[in-house]
């Protein structure tokens, strides 16, 4: 990833080492060294001081309507920062960020990580040492011994895909999660705690009172986020698929130093090229279209570098490789994407929308409509979703409901759920922002996977902490209005999107691209996994996997699942066996 660093926090001759070996890399600078402490970052990452208390990392915006992003901190500011060991940034900035503060008396520090997670921050704890690096490469190359793999962990990340917790699947390696600080002490010693939590803004005391009150605040944030993300990032380049999350954060690029991509095949499920124009023309811009192909995946071929999570898609390699190269040929400072627009903009497929108007207006006009509109998304009949709803109000669960997935997994692996602060809802939520927020977090899950981030940074603007907030107090009930998902988006920026992409209530599909690929990388599919890692170490079912693999017309789930397990088990094999 281009603007990384590396915090390396500790005394002895391992942290020694680690400073020396930093020290010796050319594309890093030293901006904080103490006896204790030594932060180093690359030239692409802004770096704000703290005084003799540390430093900011990374991108941080002023928290009103025009979005500056704030080059220095005043003495007031670094302050209050200090005093509150970073919870000022959170109720006053935003973007993307870590901070360190040190105590004014020596030894340890506190870390905290921004909401939205665009700065990555890999944690790992040794005795004496503390190091916080951007990336596993640039730890590596200061000289960080080699981690292995953490099998039980491969283990959960093969069962709970889309939930991404504290552990990583290498040993020693874990992640200071988004939205969490992590005070340090003088022996290393470090407990966590949560400065920002989605709950806050998903109670219902927090919710927007009518439609247009929610559709203005949501237009507000969203193009604050993107409009803030240009500032920095031009020349940039947004994949622009035709769909309405992309569109949406166009009409914010409009007039902007942006080009806009959208990779296409032949096949007409994956081909939006009619919407992508139609995007692209009314936001004013150049719209780039590239071809990809089924016959570029290779299976075996894992991301580039070291990664401490399965990272980028086999399924998404063509698109990778076309990224890059159009990145290279523009000279791009930034990718943009529109991931994470259907959690934000809570495109959940359940009853909860109407389970919580019933229990916020109880059984009257409220949830009536409520309940056409949930029959009309999803073309049932009002006594289906009717049911559905009251049996939702009535199991008034606390957890989140993230549950295994289990397909190939060996008979005897049930592997714990991840650890996450965000995993237990408080009492009185609703049953819509329980969902909303694990949405959220099932988004978490792809920040900082894709290959092409290497050549330049991707930016979420979705993502960003005032889109989360202000999403978050949008009722359940108010995204699936007239019957249309994510309707509240669509309100909120219904004079600025093409009418084609407005009204708009279904996706691109790559059932027949991924298909292709697997028909492609069948017979390798056999080395990579039926002989592979993961059935070695006992985590998968070889036999099951053959049985698959021999079916002349596999199911798309079962295709999509061995493609998944082969993602992993090419990453694991970066690893070398341990």
């Amino acid at each position: 990833m281009a603007g990384g660093y590396l915090l390396i926090l500790g005394q002895g001759p391992a942290a020694d080492a680690l400073r020396h070996g930093a020290r010796a890399i050319s594309t890093l600078r030293l901006v904080v060294e103490t006896s204790e402490l030594a932060v180093l970052v690359e030239s692409e990452l802004p770096y704000r001081p703290l005084g003799a208390a540390g430093c900011v990392l990374g991108h941080v915006f002023v928290d009103s309507a025009e979005p500056a992003a704030i080059d220095q901190f005043g003495p007031d500011q670094v302050q209050a920062i200090v005093a509150s060991n970073g919870q000022w940034l959170i109720d006053n900035t935003w973007g993307g960020y870590l901070a360190i503060i040190t105590p004014p008396t020596g030894g340890g520090a506190q870390v905290l990580r921004d909401p939205s997670g665009a700065l990555p921050a890999l944690w790992i704890r040794q005795e004496r040492l503390t190091l916080i690096a951007s990336s596993l490469d640039l730890a590596l190359a200061a000289g960080l011994p080699r981690p292995s793999l953490d099998w039980p962990t491969v283990g959960q990340i093969l069962a709970y895909p889309h939930c991404r917790g504290v552990r990583t699947g290498l040993r020693g390696v874990d992640e200071l999660l988004p939205g969490v600080r992590a005070c340090i002490g003088p022996d290393q010693r470090a407990t966590t705690a949560l400065a920002w939590s989605p709950w806050v803004f998903a109670d219902r005391d927090r919710a927007f009172p009518d439609r247009e009150c929610a559709a203005s605040s949501v237009r507000e944030a969203v193009d604050r986020s993107v409009r803030a993300w240009a500032r920095v990032s031009a020349p940039l380049i947004l994949e622009l698929s035709g769909g309405l999350d992309s569109s949406i954060i166009a009409t914010g690029l409009a007039g902007g130093d942006a080009t806009f991509a959208n990779f296409y095949t032949l096949a007409a499920e994956a081909d939006e090229r009619a919407y992508a124009r139609e995007a692209a023309t009314a936001a004013g811009g150049v719209l780039i279209e590239r071809e990809v192909h089924a016959h570029q995946i290779d299976v075996r071929r894992a991301r580039p570098g070291r990664h401490a999570r399965p990272a980028s898609q086999a399924l998404l390699q063509p698109i990778e490789a076309a990224f890059t190269r159009l990145g290279r040929e523009l000279g791009a400072a930034a990718y943009f994407t529109g991931l994470g627009g259907d959690n934000v903009f809570c495109s959940i497929a359940t009853a909860a929308p109407a389970t919580d108007a019933l229990l916020t207006f109880g059984p009257g006009g409220h949830f009536l409509r409520s309940l056409a509109d949930l029959a009309r998304l999803h073309q049932a009949t009002l006594w289906d979703v009717a049911r559905l709803a009251f049996r939702k109000a009535i199991a008034r669960r606390s957890s989140l409901g993230v549950v295994p997935v289990t397909r190939f997994l060996a008979g005897d692996v049930m592997p714990d759920l991840p650890e996450h602060p965000w995993l237990t809802a408080p009492a009185g939520v609703l049953p819509g922002k329980r969902e909303h927020v694990a949405s959220l977090l099932v988004a978490q899950a792809f920040l900082d996977r894709y290959e092409h981030a290497a050549q330049a940074p991707v930016r979420y603007p979705l993502l960003a902490q005032p889109v989360m907030e202000t999403c978050l107090r949008v009722p359940s009930w108010m995204s699936i209005a007239e019957g249309r998902n994510r309707a509240l988006a669509r309100d909120a920026f219904g004079d600025v999107l093409p009418d084609a992409i407005k009204r708009r209530q279904t996706k691109s599909g790559l059932n027949v691209f991924m298909g292709a690929a697997f028909e492609a990388n069948r017979a390798t599919l056999v080395d990579q996994l039926v002989r592979g890692w993961l059935v070695t170490a006992g985590l998968a079912d070889g036999q099951a996997i053959r049985q698959v693999l021999d079916d002349p017309a596999p199911n798309g789930l079962d295709m999509a699942r061995l493609l998944y397990l082969a993602d992993v088990e090419a990453w694991a094999r970066t690893w070398g066996q341990t």
